[in-house]
């Protein structure tokens, strides 16, 4: 009896250290940032111009700006690992568009300064965007483009301003949702610090909306960006990827003419 007992106190006190590790390293499970130093330089053969933002709480963001010859830009908010070393090369995935490219590192992030946090996030997005505006682009040619977490900032961002477009590539419901399914015997519900909520904010934004998903992702399953995209009231379209897991979407024959497709629809030519 004393074994038993024993054993199950063991196996509780296991319990909660496991669930206290995954409250204490949570920012860890989901964020992976790599840092530059403040002399690095991008290589890219694309034109381009570094800039530094400030946001509304004293933060500077690193941005890289790719022109072209539009009155049309991309504002890209990026997934949770590596630095604007990484995600430069985006660009080349919009290439054909035609449209300026602008995508930034967000706090604690590659060159920008700060900590990591969801209300700081979205204080980047929106000097992001005030950055394009004061650059003379038109609200409504400014297309919004968020990759996996960067879709809850993307999502966020097209609730509090105007712009022409919203797409979001590999999507979530919520992080609290997908932490559920993932460790729900952790009840990560009960101390999660991270929520960016999409589905309960996906039907204040007031453009049309691009949902890009792969029907094999196994980080943010296929029925997230279904939700999402059933959810929206306005004007949509959802593309599919057969076969698409996380990372390689780009590369499926849907991506890019769905892309240009749905630019052609709802950007104002």
């Amino acid at each position: 009896m004393r074994f038993l007992l024993n054993t199950a106190v063991f196996l509780v006190l296991a319990y909660l250290l496991v669930v206290l590790l995954a409250f204490l390293l949570q920012k860890k499970l989901l964020f992976y940032p790599t840092r530059l130093p403040c002399d690095f330089k991008f290589r890219t053969d694309r034109r381009h111009e570094e800039v530094f933002l400030n946001t509304s709480d004293g933060e500077k963001i690193d941005g890289l700006f790719f022109s072209a010859p539009s009155d049309k830009v991309i504002l890209c908010f990026h997934g949770n690992a590596g630095s604007l070393e990484d995600w430069q090369f985006v660009c080349d995935d919009f290439d054909s568009t035609g449209f300026n490219f602008f995508v930034v590192d967000y706090r604690g992030y590659g060159k920008s300064t700060g900590n990591i946090s969801e209300a700081g996030f979205y204080k980047d997005a929106q000097a992001a965007y005030d950055f394009l505006l004061a650059r003379g682009f038109e609200a409504d040619h400014i297309v919004v483009y968020g990759r996996s977490i960067g879709s809850g900032v993307a999502v966020h961002l097209a609730t509090h301003r105007q712009i022409a477009a919203l797409i979001l590539e590999s999507p979530y419901i919520s992080v609290e949702k997908l932490a559920t399914e993932k460790y729900r015997y952790l009840f990560p519900t009960l101390y999660l610090r991270y929520h960016f909520d999409n589905l309960s904010r996906i039907n204040a934004v007031k453009a049309p909306l691009l949902v890009i998903h792969g029907r094999r992702d196994d980080l943010i399953p296929f029925p997230h960006g279904q939700a999402l995209y059933d959810a929206f009231d306005g004007k949509k379209q959802l593309i599919a990827v057969d076969g698409g897991h996380h990372n390689d979407l780009s590369r499926s024959p849907q991506f890019l003419p769905g892309i240009l497709s749905f630019l052609r629809a709802n950007v104002a030519r």
